[in-house]
């Protein structure tokens, strides 16, 4: 079987930039391994070609889609040939699911919501235009799919609303994260890209609240600064914490396992999440969480001794009480976090994902 990717894949082995990125390698070098052939049809970084691939998978970089082609339904040219051209059994959409209607078997995986989303990075006035236009191309790509792949119950319900067949698989989570040794000290972790949506801003914000009542241990921001405006904000923000913030951005992901796992707690204030896979990766590396009632928090943190669950519009204050109530140091009995994920481990999702495509391509024959 051969099989198209359709999304970001990272320029650099195991240093991807985002979730999508991360989930789009990982799946993609343990399918291989179930012996797959596998295309990654990248539209979306602009990055060059990557090197060091696992044997039976091609990367076609093309030239970055500019933004405008996100909020209609049209195929662009280049999108459409290189589809055509890449001659796959089945077609798996990461980002770009309007692009499925170029072939006649897709698999969707929906990681986020960008009409909602949009309503974050934008004003009011303009984020509503915008949502309303990124809504009807997320409803067509939907309704393109052969199936859809729910990461979460939202997810789920927008595929059920269109009529799509819908199967539970969540985003893999890379094995150095399963395999770090929890050491766990007074820093705090956070980790994600610097755009609006992550809140970072807020986050900043409390932690310097937290400072200034004697909190000790620093903030340590991981990700990186994909918007310039907002990253600029952050670090004027975190000026008034002179060095106990850092900037750290975007890291090789043993470098962030060994960090969630000698941190004290890792911090993520999102306001919308589809399934935060930073939230997995802590729980993986055995780390509790603070973090907003987005997406599917509150499902996973199942326990106190999980982490905290704020409400959704929590503010400075709230954050930073939350910091303060983290134990410095804090211990855990066995690797019950570690064992709430174990269904996110490489090879089990590679192997559910597999039966998706061939399933799919069965019922289109």
């Amino acid at each position: 079987m051969k099989v198209g990717l359709l999304g970001p894949y990272p320029l650099t082995p195991g240093q991807p930039r985002g979730g999508v990125e991360a989930a789009m390698e990982i799946l993609a070098t343990e399918i291989v391994d179930r012996g797959v052939s596998v295309t990654v049809i990248d539209p979306f970084t602009g990055y060059s070609n990557s090197v060091d691939l696992p044997r039976g998978l091609e990367v076609q970089r093309l030239p970055r889609l500019r933004p405008i082609w996100a909020g209609t339904t049209l195929i662009p040219p280049m999108v459409r040939r290189a589809i055509r051209d890449s001659q796959v059994d089945v077609l798996h959409a990461h980002l770009g699911m309007q692009y499925g209607q170029a072939h006649p078997v897709t698999v969707l995986t929906i990681h986020g919501f960008p009409h909602f989303e949009s309503q974050l990075r934008h004003n009011v006035a303009a984020g509503y235009v915008r949502s309303r236009a990124l809504r009807t191309v997320f409803r067509a790509g939907v309704q393109s799919a052969s199936r859809v792949i729910a990461i979460s119950d939202e997810a789920a319900a927008a595929a059920t609303r269109e009529g799509v067949t819908v199967v539970r698989i969540p985003n893999p989570i890379a094995n150095e994260f399963f395999s770090v040794e929890r050491r766990p000290g007074n820093d705090f972790i956070s980790v994600g890209n610097l755009i609006p949506r992550k809140n970072q801003l807020t986050l900043i914000r409390a932690f310097a609240r937290y400072v200034q009542n004697g909190g000790d241990g620093d903030l340590l921001l991981v990700g990186g600064e994909v918007d310039g405006e907002y990253g600029v904000q952050c670090r004027r923000e975190a000026s008034q914490c002179a060095e106990r913030v850092h900037f750290l951005g975007a890291l090789a992901r043993r470098e962030v396992a060994q960090l969630l796992g000698s941190a004290r707690v890792s911090v993520s204030a999102s306001r919308r999440e589809t399934s935060s896979i930073a939230l997995s990766e802590s729980f993986a590396a055995n780390c509790p969480v603070v973090c907003l009632d987005a997406g599917t928090a509150r499902q996973q943190v199942l326990t106190d001794k999980f982490g905290i669950v704020l409400p959704l519009h929590s503010g400075v204050d709230d954050l930073a009480a939350a910091l303060a109530s983290c134990p410095a140091s804090p211990t855990l009995a066995g690797s019950e976090l570690r064992e709430s994920v174990q269904d996110r481990r490489p090879r089990a999702v590679a192997l559910q994902t597999v039966q998706v495509y061939e399933r799919a391509v069965a019922s289109c024959t």
